[in-house]
């Protein structure tokens, strides 16, 4: 007797409850829950070879019991084992794809277009293409990847290595670096030629013995309050930024994009963002008394959002005329604690810049005998990883999204606010559902946000502007007309994390979110990095079902329980 199978209705039902379990819907298909709003298809069958083998089938709700069967047949009609027939699918398909002979230039013409997206800037592609241009494509730039030898990449690299090591090397790693990429392809097969240990530094020397590294000049630390003297005599913005470089050990580079958002004059600490740092990490510096006169020094100077407008474009010029000046010639970037400034004072050798050091995070220390204060993590910033967790091994699901700017000026072509949600919503791999503008009056405010509740389309709505508290602000007066239960922790959250960049202007916005008939609600204020900080440093964690300790996309198969109950 044949099982009866599922409905729609017991599939969804399961799925609400958020009960880990396997749920079989017949026919050897499941719903394999994981957890509160996790939840995927899979199809459990038999192999030749007697192993019972898991097929997965896509994510519920994503995917409906309807489509999800039909998948299921189509994966039986396929063989008696779908996954291996999948894989062959899959290899054929790439196999057909594939050029019938792949060159040396295509191969890495498309590794720089694969990588160009995680490099920090732009050089960063140029210096590869222009090295293999000029030295790799000539011998190799035609020929088959896959042909591709030893005696290939030597008649590369030996005409440079002795003239240009560090080029050389660099060139080195690069072809090594394509090879790679191409074996990952299927385009080539066996060792890789270019590689260097236990290949190719048994036939060259090491490029340092070629050519010893020669590191810029550094100032001895003996000769600093001479030359600091000599630098405080000097008038302009690029004199105090080369001080407050000095002052922090800081990278110029560091320094020359420094705005006053970074800084916290009443907890004294600097805080570099990752997308600045070398490393690619946060940064707080702590800003000692001289370091916090440079900057009252600089403020009349820079009126805009730059601590140091336009300052070390001449940093270097002011350094080496400063320098001279102290009998002491050095670059800027020799002002930073370093091996070769130290060393020979001391006993025991000091870690130095060129070893990779960087100055410790060192925390601001509160009032006297109360010990170090540390932000709340919720406060740290966004970009820490140890701070917002993300789970890759959890399915990440997308949400709908709908956003409304509030305002009387605005139109489309100059919603900023709005472009930058919608774009980080993008980014971030949700669905920006729609995207409209209404005048600051409540009851129009209203009439939208309850539109988005009525719609199943609509999971998450987001206003911006319109929070002051102005006679025309009337943005939470009409989210209160309409709100179930506030978040108060979003607008608490807000206010801390804006708090840290304009101070005490924060006391000026009402941000709030909540929640009504299962949609979320948010309103921001109306200025684009208000908009940015909001979502950055809280909505797009708390919207990825990935982040623990926990989200509140977990929470969406819950949030209309008390219209069930009632």
């Amino acid at each position: 007797m044949r099982r009866r199978q599922a409905t729609a209705t017991e599939v969804r039902a399961v799925f609400q409850r958020g009960a880990p379990c396997r749920f079989s819907v017949g026919d050897g298909l499941h719903l394999w829950v994981r957890g509160p709003g996790r939840a995927q298809w899979v199809l459990r069958y038999r192999a030749p070879d007697g192993r019972r083998r898991d097929m997965g089938l896509g994510t519920f709700p994503g995917v409906p019991l309807a489509e999800a069967r039909a998948r299921a047949q189509a994966a039986r009609m396929a063989g008696r084992d779908p996954l291996a027939a999948r894989a062959a699918e899959r290899r054929a398909r790439a196999e057909a794809e594939a050029p019938a002979r792949q060159t040396f230039r295509a191969a890495a013409e498309a590794l720089i277009a694969a990588k160009r997206p995680g490099w920090r800037n732009a050089k960063h592609a140029a210096q590869w293409q222009a090295t293999l241009a000029a030295y790799a494509y000539p011998v190799l730039g035609d020929l088959a990847v896959a042909e591709v030898d030893t005696e290939a990449v030597l008649r590369v690299l030996r005409p440079l290595w002795q003239r240009a090591p560090e080029t050389a090397s660099r060139l080195r790693q690069r072809i090594e670096a394509v090879l790679d990429a191409a074996t990952v392809k299927g385009w080539r097969a066996g060792p890789n030629p270019a590689r260097w240990k236990g290949h190719l530094d048994a036939l060259l020397p090491p490029p340092r013995k070629v050519q010893p590294v020669r590191h810029h000049p550094a100032l001895p630390w003996p000769q600093m309050p001479a030359f600091l003297a000599a630098l405080a005599e000097r008038e302009g913005v690029a004199a105090l930024a080369l001080r407050f470089a000095i002052l922090t050990a800081a990278r110029t580079g560091e320094v020359r994009g420094m705005t006053w958002r970074e800084v916290d004059l009443a907890a004294r600490v600097w805080t570099v963002p990752a997308a600045r740092m070398k490393a690619g990490r946060a940064h707080r510096v702590p800003l000692s008394t001289a370091a916090l006169a440079v900057l009252e020094a600089v403020r009349p100077l820079a009126a805009g959002p730059d601590a140091f407008p336009a300052a070390l474009e001449t940093a270097d010029a002011e350094a080496t005329e400063a320098t001279r000046s102290a009998d002491a010639p050095a670059l800027p970037s020799g002002f930073a604690m370093r091996r070769d400034g130290l060393a020979p004072q001391r006993r025991r050798p000091v870690r130095g810049r060129a070893a990779g050091w960087r100055p410790r995070r060192i925390r601001p220390r509160s009032a006297p005998g109360r010990g170090r204060a540390r932000p709340p993590p919720a406060a740290r910033r966004a970009g820490d990883a140890a701070d917002m967790p993300i789970d890759e091994s959890l399915p990440f699901l997308p949400v709908n999204i709908a956003v409304l700017t509030v305002s009387d000026t605005r139109d489309m072509s100059t919603d900023r606010s709005g472009q930058a949600l919608q774009e980080r919503i993008e980014a971030a791999g949700h669905r920006c559902v729609s995207r409209e503008i209404v005048r600051d009056e409540a009851d129009a405010i209203e009439a939208v946000l309850r539109r988005w509740i009525a719609d199943p389309k609509v999971d998450c709505g987001i206003t911006t502007g319109g929070t002051g508290i102005t006679g025309r602000d009337v943005t939470p007066e009409a989210f209160r007309r309409v709100l179930e239960k506030e978040i108060e922790g979003f607008g608490e959250l807000f206010r801390m994390l804006s708090y840290r960049k304009i101070g005490t202007s924060t006391i000026q916005s009402r941000a709030l979110g909540g929640v009504a008939g299962g949609t979320y609600l948010f309103a921001l204020p109306g200025s684009t990095g208000a908009c940015k900080d909001a979502w950055d440093d809280i909505l797009v964690f708390q919207l990825d079902s990935r982040h623990r300790p926990c989200n509140l996309v977990e929470l969406m198969p819950r949030l209309r329980e008390h219209l069930k109950a009632g």
